[in-house]
Formats: C-alpha cells, structure tokens, sequence
C-alpha cells in the first residue's frame, strides 16, 4: 500500500499531466477547525491569483478502501473543471459586497482549540464557541464550495463584524433550512443507505420504537446535515421545538454538524451525558468535526442557551 506523502505527491505529478501546462497545481496545507492541517491541491490557470483547493485527505481513505488510483485523480480533475469558470470570477467577486452579500453564512466552531485561526477571521462567542463566517459559493449535489472570511475581507468591503453576523443570521436559516428527525429516524436513513433492501424488518421495529417519546434523542441539523449546529442560533428554531415538547432542552453538541436535543424533566444525569459526550468526542468524532466538550440547557422562560456546568 502506497504511503500518504508518496500519494499525495503521485496524485499531484498526475493531476499535473492531465491538466497540461497552461495550469500550475501546488500541494497546501491549510489549517482547518481544531488545529487540524488538510493537505490539498491548489490548482489555477497560470498567472490567475485565485486557486481553490481540493483536499487529498479524504481521497486517500478512498484510496485505501481500493478506490482506483486513476479514478481518483480524474474525480479531482473533474471537479476543478466543472467549478473553473465560476472559480474564475471569485476574485473579482471578492472585491464587491454587494456581490456576495447574500452568500455570506455562519457555522460554529470551538474556541479554546481555535485561537489561531481566530485571531486571522472576524467571529462572534458564544459561550465556549465561536461564530465564523464563510462565503457560499456554489452548491450542487456533490457537496459545496466555500470561502471562509478573513479580517482583510472586512476592510476590502468596509464592513463591520456586526454587519457580518446580521447578514449572516438572514442568510443562513434561508440556505440551509433547520430541521429535527428522532435520532432513530437518523439511524434508520443510515442504516437504509448502507443495507438497502438487506435491512430486516426487526431492526426497522427496533430503531423506531422509541420515536416521538419524551425520552427521545432529537437530531438537529440542517437539511444538508452539513455544518448544521449553528442550528440553535436560528431564530424561534429552539423555542418552537421547546413549546411542543411542554419542556426545557438539553443541547449535546455531537459535532459541528448537529447536536442532539432531549427534553429536561428532571430525570436527566448531567455528569453522566457531559461524560458521553466526552467520551464519543474523543473515540469516534474526527478532530476537525468535534465542537464542544461541555453540554448545554436551554430555558423556555428566557429563550436562552446556557452552559451546564458538571465539574
């Protein structure tokens, strides 16, 4: 089995050839959410500034799972190609607010583990996270293409942060729309997904039966599932599901992409979900992917978030 370095050098020489010399392809890393380095590929057209980058580290997973090393590298040159002509015009894009001003979104992340990245990106806290901002640029069904917003971005737009994160807040809810599923209805679509017909009927009875119960665990996310924790910040998202449930909430962050929410009647060990999810952050969650180590209540009295302190 070839080596990651040897891989990513391969897939580099090789993406190279298939694009020919009109087009320059350098190995970056990039620093991502918890301290995390991607490698990828930055590929532009010679003498173009703006370059987009395809991260390799995910590939190479593929490529150990015996995906065809010639596959992966025409995925990746296919996926510059379909994105190139709307990559062209990012740069110029960039220097116009009022170009992107609909595209400006927000995400949450961790904040003790990312005061490097955050010193270099205007954010908001909020509690022990942080509200970042990116730039959606395209959305199709293979995922999408994003921008994450820089300090040198506000002073090209002469924008303040507060005016960032009241763009951000119209935005993002109209994007990427939240929604809450059973945490069997979650496991039932994966299960679906991965043994289609082969699932037995036993196991569809047995990952229902707790749905629509007090005792539930509720995924929330966005329809996307993709970077949907930011969710809870929606406005009147939390309130309503609070309303219809009669009852406080608390919020688990299970990573940056949802949280699970179970209903607060007092029966609840909060030692024992903060240990969870410690627990499941350090054995199952990827770095880049894991938002918080604490857990969280929300009151229906004071339409409010709060830290549940366990220590």
């Amino acid at each position: 089995m070839m080596e990651y370095k040897e891989f990513i050098l391969k897939v580099k020489m090789a993406v190279e050839e298939e694009l020919g010399k009109d087009y320059e392809v350098k190995l970056q890393q990039v620093l991502k959410n918890n301290g995390s380095l991607l490698d990828g590929l930055s590929i532009c057209k010679c003498k173009e500034n703006c370059a987009p980058v395809i991260y390799l580290n995910a590939y190479y997973e593929q490529f150990k799972r015996e995906m065809p090393f010639n596959e992966i590298v025409m995925d990746i040159v296919e996926v510059f190609t379909e994105n190139q002509d709307m990559t062209s015009g990012i740069a110029q894009a960039f220097t116009s607010f009022e170009e992107m001003k609909d595209r400006v979104v927000y995400n949450l992340i961790r904040a003790e583990t990312n005061t490097e990245l955050l010193k270099d990106i205007p954010h908001v806290r909020f509690l022990d996270m942080a509200v970042v901002f990116y730039l959606l640029l395209d959305r199709n069904e293979k995922g999408r293409m994003t921008a994450l917003i820089h300090n040198n971005h506000l002073e090209c737009w002469k924008i303040t942060g507060d005016e960032l994160y009241q763009l951000a807040k119209v935005n993002t809810p109209k994007l990427f729309p939240s929604k809450i599923q059973t945490l069997g209805q979650v496991l039932l679509q994966i299960c679906k997904a991965q043994f289609g017909n082969s699932l037995s009927p036993d196991m569809i009875e047995e990952l229902s039966e707790e749905e629509g119960t007090d005792s539930s665990f509720y995924v929330l996310s966005n329809e996307d599932g993709v970077t949907g924790a930011g969710c809870i910040l929606y406005e009147g998202c939390l309130r309503k599901f609070a309303e219809q449930h009669h009852s406080d909430l608390i919020i688990l962050p299970s990573s940056i992409h949802e949280v699970l929410l179970v209903c607060d009647r007092g029966e609840m060990n909060y030692q024992e979900l903060n240990e969870m999810v410690r627990c499941i952050n350090k054995e199952n969650v990827p770095m880049e992917d894991v938002l918080s180590d604490r857990i969280y209540r929300y009151s229906r009295a004071d339409d409010k978030i709060s830290l549940i302190d366990t220590l």
